[in-house]
């Protein structure tokens, strides 16, 4: 059950709310770069502080493409379902659509992009 602290007069009629898990290692090795492996959505309404909508992917890694022992215990995320799971850029993609479907954002804006970085990852740009 989700607790929401909600503002007496608030200007959105909609909140999403995003709580992603990425690969991860058990010693916390400063050179590993954890990557988006599960991005879930859900839309609340403010006006009866309901989830009216829910959207869900695993997403693929490509730097970590090996999921850690410790990663799938802590994350319960199993190897196949990554393996088989898109890309980031299609799951935006993917939830820029759920959202458009869902009449939250226009067809013609597209929020999200992954952006290829120095390090040669991916970083996702809200626009």
């Amino acid at each position: 059950m989700f607790r929401v602290a909600m503002m007496a007069a608030t200007t959105f009629r909609y909140v999403g709310c995003v709580d992603v898990e990425a690969t991860c290692c058990k010693d916390r090795d400063p050179a590993f770069q954890s990557e988006i492996i599960e991005f879930p959505c859900v839309v609340l309404d403010t006006s009866t502080r309901k989830v009216c909508a829910e959207f869900r992917s695993f997403v693929r890694p490509v730097l970590n493409t090996q999921l850690t022992e410790f990663c799938t215990e802590l994350t319960g995320i199993r190897q196949a379902e990554v393996d088989a799971a898109p890309l980031l850029q299609d799951v935006l993609e993917q939830l820029h659509q759920w959202l458009v479907d869902q009449h939250l954002v226009d067809v013609r804006a597209s929020p999200f992009r992954a952006e290829p970085r120095e390090t040669g990852t991916r970083e996702v740009c809200f626009r």
